[in-house]
């Protein structure tokens, strides 16, 4: 097992986790409040943290500053990361509360291109269209899996 020590690699595999974690919330129809971040050094060394977002979510694009942020935390600089995880929890099954200061516009356009991504993915298959982010971790990462080991 290798482990990751390089910010830019480090918040590379963050992103596409997230990426992955957005379509799996909208497949269960799931908007969470909570974001959490786990990250493991090694066998005795864990970190994990969390914050309340501003409005429960599903969208990855929402997801990946605050996990960004999170791990920009509690990352120490250089240490190598054996593996990192992110939930979301605190779901809801009401429509999301609006930040009043949220930029409407841009939360649409992002719903929008996550919900059109998930059909494509549906209609031709996980393979047919990825973003550059999620490329360079097609073969490098198991695949990953809810905490309670239920496949999707």
């Amino acid at each position: 097992m290798t482990d990751i020590n390089t910010h830019e690699e480090l918040i590379s595999a963050l992103s596409h986790i997230c990426s992955m974690l957005g379509p799996r919330l909208r497949k269960h129809n799931l908007k969470g409040h909570t974001i959490t971040l786990k990250l493991r050094y090694d066998m005795q060394h864990t970190q994990t943290v969390q914050c309340k977002m501003a409005y429960a979510t599903d969208n990855e694009f929402e997801l990946i500053p605050y996990a960004k942020k999170l791990f920009d935390d509690i990352w120490q600089k250089g240490r190598g990361v054996r593996l990192l995880g992110v939930g979301v929890s605190g779901f809801t099954d009401t429509d999301a509360q609006m930040d009043l200061f949220a930029d409407e516009k841009k939360r649409k356009a992002f719903d929008a291109l996550a919900h059109t991504s998930d059909k494509i993915k549906e209609k031709y298959g996980e393979s047919t269209l990825q973003y550059g982010r999620d490329i360079r971790f097609k073969d490098s990462f198991s695949k990953t899996s809810t905490m309670n080991k239920k496949k999707d």
